[in-house]
């Protein structure tokens, strides 16, 4: 293996992790939004509200 092409495979790797880290903290914070929404529906339609 070359050394040039060991490199590039690297910068890959790399660029890949980052990208993949920016999409876990995105799906994350997607589903952090969700679950709040969730957990303020139930508030709403709770039986302790509707009584």
């Amino acid at each position: 293996i070359s050394l040039q092409f060991f490199d590039t495979w690297w910068t890959c790797q790399i660029v890949s992790l980052l990208s993949l880290e920016i999409h876990l903290n995105y799906i994350n914070k997607m589903l952090q939004a969700h679950l709040k929404d969730k957990q303020v529906f139930a508030a709403l339609v709770s039986p302790s509200n509707l009584s």
